[in-house]
C-alpha cells in the first residue's frame, strides 16, 4: 500500500511538475517567512531582558510640568547615583553613565603600538558592573573604574590590539577622542556586550573624566548622566518613587517641582 501511494505521488508530480513546483516554492517561502518573522518578533521582545537581574533594574526619569504640557527627561543630573544608594536603604546599588552625549560623541580610536582601532566608548560610575550584570574575564569588580585613568574594555577589543585577551590587565592604551585623549591603562576585560542589548560599547571611561573637564558636570542642574539602579527585593516601587521625589526636591532649586519615577529597564526598548 505504501509503495502505490509512492507511485502516485511520484506519477502526479511527472503529470504537474510546473504547478507541483510552484506549490513548493510557495510552501517553502511562506515557511521560511514565518521562521524569520517569529525569530525577529523573540529578539526584540528579549531586547536587553538579560541584564533585568529579576525585574529589579530600572532607570530613573524625571517628569516636569510646563506651560505646554508635561515633559520626561531620561537624563539626571550626576550626583543622582551616588545620592540615591548613600541614603536610600532600598537602593541595593546605583550607577551614573554618559554614552558620550551632549556633543561627546562616543567612537574614538584606540591604540597599541601600531594597531588602532575605532572603538565605541562610554563614560560609567564605579557601580556600572554592579548594576549591569557583564560578567568580568578579567578585573575585580569592585575596583573596575575607581581609578580616573582605568578602563575596561571588550574580549573582541582585547584580542584585536592583543591578539590574546590574556594577561592584559595593566597594559597600557592610547585613546584619541576629540573630547579627551592620552593613555590608559587596562583595569578589567568584560565578555562582549550582547547583541540584541540597546547599548552598545567597546571600552568604559570613569565618569570623573567628565567632572574634570566640564565645570557644569556635577552640579544638580546639569543633565548629563542616564541613571540606573537596582532596588532590593520586595521594594514597593510606587512607595519609593514618592519617596525619591521627596529626597531629590530637597538637593537643588531646579528639582523642587519634578517629580521623579522608576521604569523598568527591560521595557525601555519598546
Amino acid at each position: 500500500m505504501f509503495k502505490y501511494h509512492i507511485k502516485l505521488f511520484l506519477r502526479n508530480i511527472k503529470k504537474s511538475s510546473g504547478s507541483f513546483i510552484i506549490n513548493i516554492i510557495g510552501l517553502s517561502t511562506g515557511l521560511a517567512c514565518a521562521i524569520l518573522i517569529i525569530l525577529w518578533v523573540n529578539d526584540e521582545l528579549n531586547t536587553d531582558r538579560s541584564l533585568a537581574k529579576g525585574g529589579r533594574l530600572y532607570q530613573v526619569l524625571e517628569n516636569r510640568r510646563l506651560t505646554d504640557g508635561t515633559k520626561t527627561w531620561r537624563y539626571t543630573s550626576d550626583p543622582m547615583a551616588h545620592t540615591l544608594v548613600d541614603e536610600l536603604p532600598e537602593v541595593e546599588s546605583a550607577t551614573a553613565i554618559n554614552a558620550f552625549t551632549h556633543g561627546f560623541k562616543g567612537e574614538g580610536v584606540i591604540s597599541n603600538g601600531d594597531r588602532h582601532i575605532k572603538a565605541k566608548g562610554m563614560f560609567a560610575t564605579e557601580g556600572f558592573f554592579d548594576v549591569f550584570p557583564y560578567p568580568l574575564l578579567q578585573g575585580d569588580r569592585n575596583k573596575v573604574l575607581l581609578d580616573r585613568n582605568g578602563i575596561a574594555i571588550s574580549e573582541t577589543l582585547a584580542v584585536k590590539l592583543f591578539g590574546d585577551p590574556e594577561n592584559v590587565i595593566g597594559s597600557t592604551l592610547e585613546w584619541n577622542h576629540a573630547f579627551f585623549e592620552g593613555p590608559f591603562h587596562i583595569s578589567a576585560v568584560f565578555k562582549d556586550v550582547p547583541s540584541n542589548t540597546t547599548k552598545r560599547f567597546d571600552v568604559i571611561f570613569s565618569y570623573g573624566i567628565i567632572l574634570e573637564r566640564d565645570r557644569y558636570a556635577g552640579l544638580w542642574n546639569s543633565r548629563y548622566a542616564e541613571t540606573y539602579l537596582i532596588l532590593k527585593e520586595g521594594t514597593d516601587v510606587d512607595r519609593f518613587n514618592d519617596k525619591m521625589t521627596e529626597l531629590l526636591r530637597t538637593k537643588h532649586r531646579s528639582t523642587e517641582k519634578a517629580t521623579f519615577f522608576l521604569q523598568p529597564y527591560s521595557r525601555k526598548y519598546l
